[in-house]
């Protein structure tokens, strides 16, 4: 966690800021690579990508804002950049990621433990299946396979 706090300039305490968000407005789900990272040897990233409930998305982002966040909307994301750290946040808007919703798992992320100070909780993370999915996902919309 610490190394990811120096390497980032805050990254991990923007990320306990994030989930701490999330938590306030509903369902939420980490997918990407910190999801992947639960289940694999862990591998570096500046990322952190998560699916919300449609309908509890402005108001998160409206939330954000007003923390310093500066945001972003794009064709099938709304991102969001905290200020001062290299973390990159992306909300997929693409609704066939809503269905992660129901499944998801409660997984330790970047060292963090139920109850420590730097992440305070451990969040809610897509399941090894459905981070597989959501991988498939992003590639074919990269490869236009939709």
């Amino acid at each position: 966690m610490e190394a990811y706090e120096l390497t980032t300039g805050g990254g991990a305490t923007d990320f306990a800021r994030l989930i701490a968000a999330c938590e306030s407005f509903g369902p939420y789900c980490l997918i990407g690579g910190l999801a992947v990272n639960c289940y694999v040897e862990p591998v570096y990233t500046l990322d952190a990508s998560l699916v919300v409930i449609a309908s509890s998305l402005p108001k998160l982002a409206a939330h954000l804002q007003a923390q310093g966040f500066k945001t972003e909307e794009h064709a099938h994301s709304l991102n969001a950049l905290p200020p001062g750290s290299d973390l990159r946040i992306q909300f997929t808007t693409d609704e066939r990621y809503q269905a992660f919703l129901a499944r998801f798992v409660d997984a330790i992320v970047l060292g963090g433990r139920r109850g420590s100070r730097a992440l305070r909780t451990s969040p809610a993370v897509s399941s090894g299946r459905t981070s597989i999915r959501g991988g498939v996902y992003a590639n074919a919309r990269r490869t236009n396979w939709t």
